[in-house]
């Protein structure tokens, strides 16, 4: 967040987009969205919710409980201790906090306490309907990554044991094992390559292909020329762009260059796509108008003179 004079800056992690509000005294002007990089406009708003700055929120009856069991917890392994001066670093860390927790005080070490904030230790797929369908993308990957973070997280964890900051009961992820071998939802799984997925037997195996799209860097000759092409072989070509005044300019663009325009819609996608065998094209608004990068020349600085000009080779 960003405070100068009436303006006020929000740029949550969630959004590819910042968001300005402007003041007039002590009422709202205006709400708009802009790109960080350039700092231009890009939408007006009527509203906006700003979401929280932390993850963890919780109300003060789950601070205190929170705080009796990690007493519980910290008494326990004071009882096993022997070493006088680690038990006296041990209650002077973990006591502070504790003091903190009681009343109901936000640190930057609250996030050790997550799983005695949340004992019901609900997940995402908790929140999910009933009817959801679960999509995994390269599972095999999946399962590597979330071992290899259990391992930094124990490494993580012993290192703050034996410096006295932390309890053995102090748990923070769920394991991994319960999140993608016991899934409640009927489950679609992507990969490059056909493999075996552990504890898992499908039901159905289908091979597709799938292209990525190019990048027309605002040459709309040559994507002319391509969605002629893909409505001939019978593609239904779908154009997304960020928001509602983005498919306009999208569609305005399109009338400019005598190209009827295919189905415009609202979303987010990181990159288009073809999947020739469903007939189906997807294009972005940044494979359309994203500029070439262009390489930046190198000079050599032997050939620049002290005064900052060439030298030219007789």
């Amino acid at each position: 967040m960003s405070v100068r004079g009436g303006i006020v800056d929000f740029y949550p992690l969630t959004s590819e987009v910042a968001y300005r509000v402007e003041w007039f005294d002590d009422e709202i002007d205006s709400i708009r969205t802009f790109d960080p990089a350039d700092q231009r406009s890009i939408e007006k708003l009527t509203a906006y919710t700003v979401p929280p700055c932390q993850e963890l929120l919780a109300e003060e009856e789950r601070f205190r409980n929170a705080a009796q069991l990690a007493s519980e917890l910290l008494e326990k392994q004071l009882e096993k201790m022997s070493d006088r001066m680690a038990k006296d670093r041990l209650r002077t860390e973990i006591g502070a906090e504790l003091e903190r927790l009681r009343e109901h005080v936000y640190f930057p070490e609250l996030y050790k306490y997550i799983a005695l904030l949340y004992p019901e230790r609900k997940t995402l797929l908790d929140y999910m309907p009933s009817d959801t369908l679960l999509l995994l993308d390269e599972p095999t990957r999946l399962v590597e990554t979330a071992r290899q973070l259990e391992r930094d997280e124990a490494e993580w964890a012993t290192h703050l044991l034996q410096n006295g900051k932390s309890l053995p009961g102090f748990e923070l992820a769920r394991p991994a094992d319960e999140l993608l071998y016991h899934r409640p939802f009927p489950t679609l799984f992507l990969s490059l390559f056909l493999r075996q997925i552990p504890h898992t037997q499908p039901q159905n195996i289908l091979n597709f292909m799938c292209r990525a799209m190019q990048n027309f860097h605002g040459q709309m000759n040559v994507l002319k020329a391509e969605i002629e092409r893909w409505r001939k072989s019978g593609a239904t070509i779908m154009m997304l762009a960020g928001s509602a005044e983005r498919i306009e300019r999208m569609r305005r663009v399109l009338h400019d260059y005598d190209i009827e325009p295919p189905l415009l819609l609202e979303g987010q996608l990181q990159s288009g796509f073809e999947l020739p065998s469903s007939h189906l094209v997807v294009i972005t608004e940044g494979e359309m108008f994203s500029q070439k990068q262009r390489k930046a020349r190198r000079i050599d600085k032997k050939s620049i003179m002290p005064n900052g000009s060439k030298a030219i080779p007789s």
